[in-house]
């Protein structure tokens, strides 16, 4: 099965409802996807982002999140 296919059905078997997930780039040996949400944008807490190698699928920890967030995403110019 395809990669995109196994995180999509990941997701969305996650009690938010996930509709289905972006890849983002690597990451410590990891491919990164952002599950979206379809209709809404709307998520309570801090965000979730998902992390695949050969052996597993997973959600990102703790100690990771903010990782994913420095690499990913421009926060410099967030309070401009």
């Amino acid at each position: 099965m395809d990669e995109l296919k196994k995180v999509v059905e990941f997701v969305q078997a996650d009690p938010s409802h996930y509709d289905y997930a972006e890849f983002l780039g690597e990451l410590n040996g990891y491919r990164v996807y952002n599950p979206v949400f379809r209709d809404r944008d709307a998520h309570i807490g801090f965000p979730r982002y998902v992390m695949v190698d050969d052996e597993e699928i997973r959600w990102t920890d703790n100690d990771e999140l903010e990782e994913v967030i420095i690499t990913f995403f421009d926060t410099e110019n967030e309070d401009e």
